[in-house]
This record gives C-alpha cells, structure tokens and sequence, in this order.
C-alpha cells in the first residue's frame, strides 16, 4: 500500500474508518464477536498481535483484504 497514490490510500483508510465506526451493521456477527471480545482482554500490544494472527489466517496485509470476510452474514 506504500507505493500505492495517495488517493487510493485515503480511500482505503475511509473504507476502515467507515468499517470500525459502523461495524454493527457492517461487519459479520463473527468479526463483531471478535472485536467485542478482544476489548475485554487485550491491551494495544497484544491486540496488535492479533490482528497479525487474523491477517496471516486470512492471508491478508490490511483492513481493506478482510473486507471480504467480514461482510459475510
């Protein structure tokens, strides 16, 4: 995403921010479970970690790649 133009990156981070801050209705239920229980336990560290474990499950490098997943109802 580095070498990708500067609109295509501010897309793509409107796509996530749309995502995070909507994700009731626009996430899965699953992805929503995961989210919710993981504000309970991780600290910013760890929850990093784990979306490094999603991403590689997955086998994605960012938000905008799971997007496919996560829309799954």
């Amino acid at each position: 995403m580095n070498s990708a133009p500067a609109d295509v990156v501010q897309s793509h981070a409107a796509t996530a921010h749309y995502a995070l801050t909507h994700r009731r209705t626009f996430l899965s239920a699953e992805i929503n479970g995961i989210i919710d229980y993981a504000d309970t336990l991780y600290n910013d560290m760890e929850g990093q970690n784990l979306l490094k474990v999603i991403f590689a499950k997955y086998r994605c490098n960012d938000f905008l790649c799971l997007h496919k997943f996560w829309t799954l109802k």
